[in-house]
């Protein structure tokens, strides 16, 4: 089995890991491994009871002889590189904060934070029902938001100890920003302090002038449509689906005059409900325009709306990686020139891996 093709099957079917390598890594969400060049956030099943469709996975990891090996049905595939705990994890910021709990690793050496975890859909009641990232306090212990200094102290931290990149987010708030101007506050300070290459991930601001101050402090941003079917928007984001996609796509227009090619990307998200066709035209909607359409699998979230919806077949994604693949290559798009966050990464999705075969 080629890498990619391996990479597609853990994206959609999931590993089971043992608490000895949870207790190794302390990681709540995808359990990232890598082998070759290959790197792949696995939906896994194990101390953290987040996926109930990885029941059902042939692929476990197991630890022996101080090797991490990857199995299907019990029988060893390959060797597996799995990253140490982060240094930083267990350092305490200037208020006495475990540093894990305002940054986690994700992927292999980028961190990952959300400056405010909760949302105003969710305070609403109609929040995106693929989100499994809503606060939860007594989920690792999260922080539902985190100061501009701790989060500048944190990156410090991580920056000391081997991280290359780091990636903020937010909740969608209930202002013209949406959510901007908290971003931009993490942002100066997180830049102020160290120097990190750094991609903020939020929906388009009403108000566009937040964004354009924004974009002057991060090398990439992530402004995620998920979906370019109507339909199925409104379906799984009852309330981000009121959001035109032409604020979409001025925020993009904004963000690649400022930041320049390479530097955006939109998540879309395979298995809401869409057709094929659908997702392989949002996937040229985005390239045209000089995005990356960063595809991914859905990941069916316990206590979310489509806890019970399977992911799509390993079969279906790899022949849409590949289609998404070919729409990178004829536009142009380079996503390894990219300086920060998802793309850069791409443990999440199959898309940058395929455009070795195309």
């Amino acid at each position: 089995m080629r890498d990619e093709e391996l990479k597609v099957e853990l994206l959609c079917r999931g590993m089971k890991v043992p608490e000895q390598a949870w207790s190794y890594y302390k990681r709540s969400a995808g359990f990232p491994i890598r082998f070759g060049d290959t790197l792949v956030s696995v939906p896994s099943l194990g101390k953290y009871d987040r996926y109930s469709f990885v029941e059902a996975s042939p692929y476990s990891i197991t630890r022996s002889d101080g090797k991490w090996l990857l199995l299907k049905d019990g029988e060893v595939i390959r060797e597996v590189d799995v990253a140490e705990v982060p240094g930083f994890y267990e350092k305490l910021s200037s208020d006495g904060v475990e540093m894990r709990r305002i940054f986690q690793v994700c992927g292999w050496d980028c961190v990952l934070t959300g400056v405010v975890q909760s949302c105003a859909y969710q305070r609403r009641g109609t929040q995106c029902r693929f989100c499994g990232t809503i606060y939860n306090p007594a989920y690792e212990g999260r922080l539902d938001r985190k100061t501009p200094q701790q989060l500048a102290e944190a990156a410090e931290a991580a920056v000391e100890h081997g991280i290359k990149h780091a990636v903020i987010t937010s909740g969608v708030m209930p202002t013209p920003d949406r959510g901007a101007r908290l971003l931009l506050e993490a942002a100066k300070a997180i830049k102020e302090r160290v120097d990190i290459p750094l991609e903020a991930e939020l929906a388009p601001p009403q108000d566009l002038t937040y964004l354009e101050l924004l974009l002057e402090h991060v090398d990439s941003v992530s402004i995620n449509i998920e979906t370019l079917d109507q339909r199925v928007r409104e379906y799984a984001c009852p309330d981000k689906s009121n959001i035109p996609y032409e604020e979409y796509f001025a925020a993009y227009e904004l963000a690649l005059e400022a930041l320049g090619e390479n530097q955006v990307n939109s998540w879309l998200i395979a298995g809401l409900g869409e057709s094929d066709e659908a997702i392989i035209e949002g996937v040229e909607e985005l390239a045209e325009r000089g995005v990356f359409p960063f595809l991914v699998p859905l990941r069916p979230t316990k206590g979310t709306g489509y806890e019970s919806t399977p992911p799509p077949s390993p079969e279906r994604l790899s022949t849409l990686a590949l289609q998404a693949a070919e729409v990178v290559k004829d536009f142009g798009l380079k996503p390894e020139k990219n300086k920060a966050g998802c793309m850069r990464c791409s443990a999440c999705s199959p898309v940058r891996d395929f455009l070795k075969l195309v």
